[in-house]
């Protein structure tokens, strides 16, 4: 397996990679061309939330894009080929997260992927496909992009054991059980009582345990 801590080498001869800038300040007097060299570069450009990607590189100089309280976090994670899910946009922070843990960045570039819906910590059934994989039920241990074959993989486990494979999608089945109950199901009335009217009942009085 591959170690999720280290960007992929074959990322940097990936020249036609998706990669998107996206800044914080579009109102800014600055103009585009004292932008330059400036540490949030101007654009209009703001992604459709939620979406994926990737660090798979430092985004920038120092660490001022990230949020003081998630700077410890974000050097553990970033760079490495682990996808980040983000989600919200607070108009300077972006949240991404990666299974339980969630940090905050500013603007900065990364390589976009497709949708992702499983994420780390999610159970999941692989499914033999004629004998290629050996079925069983597994944990998400991490998600993973490989910029080689540009597509996301799954790293999973079982009882704290990671498996040397990593699997595509096509190989998982979520394990997500929804009850629903078919239209139709009931196709009578519930019986009624037929007892009649003026039918006398006993009166057995209040029963205790003694």
């Amino acid at each position: 397996m591959n170690d999720p801590n280290a960007s992929d080498k074959d990322s940097d001869k990936d020249s036609d990679i998706d990669l998107r800038v996206e800044v914080t300040d579009e109102s800014s007097s600055l103009s585009p061309e004292s932008a330059i060299g400036e540490l949030w570069p101007l654009a209009s450009y703001r992604p459709e939330l939620p979406d994926w990607g990737v660090y798979l590189t430092w985004p920038s100089d120092g660490q001022s894009w990230i949020h003081a309280a998630d700077l410890s976090l974000a050097l553990r994670l970033i760079p490495s080929r682990r996808v980040f899910h983000r989600t919200r946009w607070d108009e300077t922070f972006y949240q991404l997260h990666y299974g339980e843990l969630s940090i905050r960045v500013r603007p900065t570039m990364w390589v976009r992927v497709d949708a992702v819906d499983l994420q780390v910590g999610e159970q999941v059934e692989v499914l033999s496909r004629e004998g290629v994989n050996d079925p069983g039920i597994f944990t998400v241990r991490d998600v993973l992009y490989c910029s080689h074959k540009r597509v996301v993989e799954f790293a999973l486990s079982q009882r704290g054991m990671t498996l040397p494979k990593m699997y595509s999608r096509d190989d998982l089945q979520p394990l997500k059980i929804v009850h629903k109950l078919r239209s139709g199901f009931f196709q009578h009335a519930p019986q009624q009582s037929r007892l009649p009217t003026d039918l006398e009942l006993l009166n057995v009085g209040n029963l205790t345990s003694e």
